[in-house]
């Protein structure tokens, strides 16, 4: 008897044990929840926040998602409770402060029936995992001071006010079309950052449509011999890609491969570095340079075989490699050319979208759009005819 009391006792320590590991963890979360939930449901807040996001809804003429666009384009009262992610359209705004275990935000619509010639009508509601609570309304004249244009300087101050989203205070200016801000914006980092990549290859794309391609990226070319890197040759790859020049594009890929494959301080984040190597070969095997391909596998590959650790990519990109290794030294052009059909369907490299490079949302830098007709085209495929090819080019055995 007393055994088995003992052996309750150790099994009920030990479920107590595992619940305290799991639920002791949540509740800073929850705390934070509460306190959160509690600034949204003060009407202090709300209020303000209701009026700025209805301004913001009829300063704008299409839906513009913060995909790559950080947070600091927000109204202030909305930038201020740190956002994790929304959009905002001419009809309504979904803005999300907290998700994962718990969901929490604010989502206002315009009430057509209650609208007039004169006037819109918003109402607003706090979103919460068991549904929606309404907050207020407001009625804003159609005439409001309040433009677009008066949006795009309440979003740069936000920018200016968080120098770490830099990057997406440019990708703002260009979704609203303002190129010559963004250009300037780009002239600034350039100046303030003169190892960061991002800055330069935007602004190549932007001369490149009103000067010679050729003279710009020679000038990219000569930044790139000052911080030689694997992934700054490849951006300058990707430059010549876009504006026709294949010959180039392979060249700089060569030279690349004479610098170790990783990432480096500008470059980490924005993209696994053996995507880099895929988009590469894809470059290679587009112009018939099976021999560089091959050479591209093998170097990965070596490179592969000294990683270690948590973090390695050898899992990932081991098997893939090597199976298209075997196709390219086989010329087999059926595995080849589905493994184009695999690489297509995901996108090719957008350095304005993180995440998901297929992103409806599109941004014109120069004279090319990104993301661009082909990669949108092979993003919509159904996915059942993806699937096989999935199956294929991400099995890990």
């Amino acid at each position: 008897m007393d055994g088995k009391i003992i052996a309750f006792i150790g099994l009920g320590g030990s479920i107590f044990l595992i619940l305290a590991n799991f639920y002791i963890p949540l509740l800073p979360l929850s705390y934070h929840i509460i306190a959160l939930q509690n600034k949204l449901s003060s009407p202090a807040i709300y209020n303000k926040a209701a009026v700025e996001l209805a301004q913001y809804c009829q300063a704008v003429t299409t839906e513009v998602k913060d995909i790559g666009l950080g947070n600091a384009w927000y109204p202030d009262t909305i930038r201020n409770l740190n956002p994790h992610y929304g959009s905002i359209s001419p009809k309504d705004a979904h803005i999300v402060f907290a998700s994962g275990f718990y969901h929490l935000g604010y989502k206002i619509e315009l009430d057509e029936n209650a609208s007039t010639e004169k006037q819109s009508v918003w109402n607003l509601s706090m979103l919460v995992e068991s549904g929606e609570k309404s907050l207020c309304s407001v009625r804003l004249d159609k005439t409001n001071p309040f433009t677009l244009d008066k949006l795009i300087e309440t979003a740069v101050a936000g920018y200016n006010s968080i120098p770490e989203q830099a990057h997406n205070k440019i990708i703002f200016l260009l979704i609203f079309d303002r190129p010559e801000m963004a250009y300037q914006a780009c002239k600034e980092l350039t100046e303030k950052y003169p190892k960061d990549w991002w800055p330069r290859l935007t602004l190549a794309f932007m001369d490149a449509a009103k000067t010679d391609p050729n003279k710009v990226g020679d000038d990219f070319a000569t930044w790139i011999e000052k911080h030689p890197s694997f992934s700054n040759y490849y951006y300058l790859s990707f430059f010549y890609q876009k504006e026709n020049d294949p010959q180039k594009a392979c060249y700089t890929v060569e030279k690349s491969l004479g610098y170790p494959i990783k990432e480096d301080e500008h470059s980490e984040g924005a993209r696994n570095v053996y995507s880099y190597v895929s988009d590469s070969i894809a470059i290679a095997l587009k112009n018939n340079k099976q021999d560089l391909a091959l050479r591209i596998c093998n170097i990965a590959l070596a490179g592969l075989e000294k990683e270690h650790g948590k973090y390695s990519s050898a899992p990932y990109w081991k098997p893939t490699l090597q199976k298209l290794k075997t196709a390219i030294v086989a010329n087999d052009q059926n595995t080849i050319g589905r493994w184009n059909e695999y690489q297509a369907w995901g996108g090719s490299f957008n350095p304005y979208r993180a995440g998901n490079t297929n992103a409806i949302q599109r941004i014109k830098v120069g004279s090319h759009f990104f993301p661009s007709d082909e990669d949108i085209r092979a993003s919509q495929r159904p996915f059942e005819e993806i699937e096989p090819l999935t199956k294929e080019w991400s099995s890990r055995e």
